[in-house]
């Protein structure tokens, strides 16, 4: 789990996105059920990307306006997804796993299709509806245990604004909807697993300062 922490949090804290793809796959693969998964990711993720907030803060790639506009939409979208989840999950979780981990390989395809489509140099941006963005974006995340990134940084990215500033916004817009998440989380369900979300924890706050950077 600290390995998976860590190298999560490298890709995450660096390209804005991965973090919850790459955790969510691999505790699937341990047969953790889809509820466990996700709140186990948020509440190690709320941390993690609380240093990453930080981090990127102190390097100057957040914008405040940015952040507040996808932030509200976000939280409401993560609270939705939570507790859609829980009941979901919970009663009909042969059903719920197959479509997470198929959404998970979607995210996959998604993050490569990004990395490997060239760039115009001169290219314009593009407007983005920032409000369906957040409640989407929230939503998929807290329902599928990852989702924020590919949906959210990679539209801004492919929309041609700057990823410093994309990707530090982003960063501090997913720190308050996994929060937020989180808690939902705690209150349906309660917090299991301690050594998942430990291991995700530390591995991921130690790694976040040098992402960033």
């Amino acid at each position: 789990m600290l390995l998976i922490g860590f190298g999560a949090e490298i890709i995450a804290g660096s390209m804005g996105m991965g973090y919850g793809v790459i955790c969510t796959s691999l505790l699937l693969i341990l047969n953790v059920p889809p509820t466990v998964v996700s709140a186990s990711i948020h509440s190690a993720e709320s941390f993690t990307s609380a240093a990453g907030t930080i981090s990127h803060w102190q390097l100057g790639n957040v914008n405040k306006k940015l952040v507040k506009a996808l932030a509200i939409p976000a939280v409401i979208g993560a609270i939705i997804g939570a507790l859609l989840l829980t009941y979901v999950g919970e009663r009909y979780a042969k059903i719920t796993k197959p479509f997470i981990a198929a959404y998970t390989i979607y995210l996959g395809i998604r993050i490569l299709q990004n990395a490997f489509t060239r760039k115009k140099i001169n290219q314009q941006k593009k407007t983005s509806n920032i409000t369906a963005l957040g409640l989407v974006g929230g939503f998929i995340d807290s329902f599928g245990g990852g989702g924020w990134g590919p949906l959210v940084t990679g539209t801004f990215i492919k929309n041609g604004h700057t990823p410093r500033y994309v990707i530090g916004s982003s960063t501090f817009a997913k720190c308050i909807l996994t929060v937020a998440s989180a808690i939902t989380f705690i209150f349906t369900i309660g917090i299991q697993h301690w050594n998942i979300v430990a291991g995700l924890l530390i591995g991921g706050i130690v790694t976040a300062p040098f992402s960033a950077m």
